[in-house]
C-alpha cells in the first residue's frame, strides 16, 4: 500500500497496544451510532452465528477479539471452545468482564506466530475491519491463520469497501474516536485514515481477492452493506511456510 509522502505507517506492537487501549471502554459503544456500521455487524454476526450453528461443538478463534462482541455472540448461541486474541491488554480485561472463565483470551501480536499447533481449529474470525487497522505483513498472517486451522476449516473476514470511504463517512465515523487519538489525515485516493499513531486502510474487492491469489484457500466473497464478507475454506493442506 502507499501513502502521501511525508506519512508514516506506524507499527510498532507497543503503539498499536497504546492505541487500541485507549479505545478499549468506547469501542462498542461506536458502532452504535453509525447506521451502516451497525448493519454491517449484524451481517456479520447472522453470517457467524449461522456458520457455526451448522457444526458440531466446532473449536474458534477469534483474531482481534477486541472486547469481545463476536465471542459473547458464540458463547450465546452454545459454542464452548473458544479462543480471543487482541494486541491491546484492555480489550482483553474488557473481555474477561462479559465472557465465560471457559474462554481462552491471549494478548498476542497476531502478526507473529499463532501460538497454536497445526490444524487446531475449525473455525477462525477476523472481523470488525480489524484487517485493515493498522495491520502490515496480512499475507503472514493469513499463512499463519492456513497452518492453524483443520483441514476444510473456514476462515471468515470482515471488511470495510473502499467504495464508501466517503469524505462524510470518514468525517462522521472517526469523528466519533476519542479526542487523544482523534482523526488527523484522510489520504481520499489511497482509501486510508490516520488516526493518533495508526492508520486504517480500507480495501477494494480486487485487493481482498488479491490477498488470496498464492495461498492454499477457496474464496467467496459477498458484498454486505459498506463492507465485504470473506469466506475463504482452507484446501487440501500443505505446509505454507
Amino acid at each position: 500500500m502507499s501513502v502521501k509522502k511525508g506519512w508514516k505507517l506506524i507499527t510498532d506492537p507497543n503503539r498499536l497496544e497504546r492505541f487500541w487501549n485507549k479505545l478499549s471502554e468506547v469501542w462498542e459503544r461506536i458502532p452504535e451510532t453509525i447506521p451502516q456500521v451497525k448493519d454491517f455487524y449484524n451481517y456479520e454476526e447472522e453470517f457467524i452465528t449461522s456458520l457455526a450453528k451448522g457444526h458440531n461443538d466446532p473449536t474458534v478463534l477469534d483474531l482481534g477479539c477486541g472486547p469481545g462482541r463476536i465471542l459473547k455472540l458464540l458463547s450465546k448461541v452454545g459454542m464452548n471452545k473458544l479462543y480471543g486474541i487482541d494486541i491491546s491488554s484492555k480489550m482483553i480485561d474488557e473481555c474477561r468482564l462479559v465472557l465465560p472463565e471457559s474462554v481462552v483470551l491471549l494478548q498476542h501480536d497476531f502478526r507473529e506466530r499463532l501460538p497454536f499447533t497445526d490444524n487446531f481449529f475449525d473455525y477462525v474470525f477476523i472481523t470488525g475491519n480489524t484487517l485493515s487497522s493498522s495491520v502490515t505483513e496480512i499475507d503472514t498472517i493469513l499463512r499463519n491463520v492456513h497452518r492453524v486451522l483443520k483441514e476444510n476449516g473456514t476462515l471468515v473476514i470482515g471488511l470495510y469497501n473502499s467504495e464508501f470511504m466517503t469524505e462524510e463517512f470518514v468525517r462522521n465515523y472517526y469523528g466519533k474516536f476519542p479526542k487523544v487519538i482523534a482523526l488527523k489525515c484522510f489520504d481520499k485516493e489511497n482509501h486510508t485514515v490516520f488516526v493518533g499513531d495508526v492508520y486504517s486502510h480500507w480495501m477494494s474487492e480486487g485487493e481482498v481477492r488479491a490477498l488470496f491469489e498464492d495461498l492454499d484457500f477457496d474464496v467467496k466473497i459477498e458484498k454486505k452493506g459498506i463492507g465485504f464478507i470473506v469466506c475463504a475454506k482452507k484446501s487440501n493442506y500443505k505446509d505454507m511456510g
